[in-house]
């Protein structure tokens, strides 16, 4: 992971590049650093596990009532359908099941996704046949964002 930080902190590779890109001449840049930095990005297990939580989190997040079903989409042909939100709820609570839906070997990972605990409550609520706060809602949405970017 240490690479990774190191990547994107070197001036010589994100940043410098990218304001090269936009603002002078995009004709001398040499991307086979950026491609390497990318194809170890896509092979870290983790990365690939935390794409994959966000892409749960914010198809969940369409759901409004808890018998509802929800098909989350993971990449082109996998995909897991969860019966109601109870199943769904029942997932993020279980580091273990979490994890091997996500695709971690450690269950002590998938507890360290981002706002776990946030999504969590939000989903406990709406799985007993509650009402998550508008609030709860839209604190989600503002620190995920609006719309599904995982970057790479």
């Amino acid at each position: 992971m240490n690479e990774f930080i190191s990547a994107i902190s070197n001036p010589n590779t994100y940043v410098h590049q990218a304001y090269d890109l936009l603002f002078n001449d995009a004709s001398t840049i040499d991307f086979s650093n950026i491609r390497q930095v990318e194809q170890l990005m896509n092979q870290n297990p983790l990365l690939r596990a935390t794409r994959k939580y966000l892409k749960l989190v914010f198809q969940a997040l369409s759901v409004k009532n808890a018998n509802d079903s929800l098909s989350v989409s993971f990449q082109q042909g996998a995909t897991h359908t969860f019966a109601n939100v109870k199943e769904l709820n029942h997932t993020l609570q279980n580091p273990s099941s979490l994890a091997q839906l996500i695709g971690l070997k450690s269950p002590g990972q998938a507890s360290e996704m981002p706002l776990l605990q946030e999504v969590r409550q939000y989903f406990s609520v709406l799985a007993s046949g509650g009402s998550p706060s508008t609030g709860a809602e839209a604190k989600l949405k503002e620190e995920f964002g609006e719309f599904m970017v995982t970057g790479f």
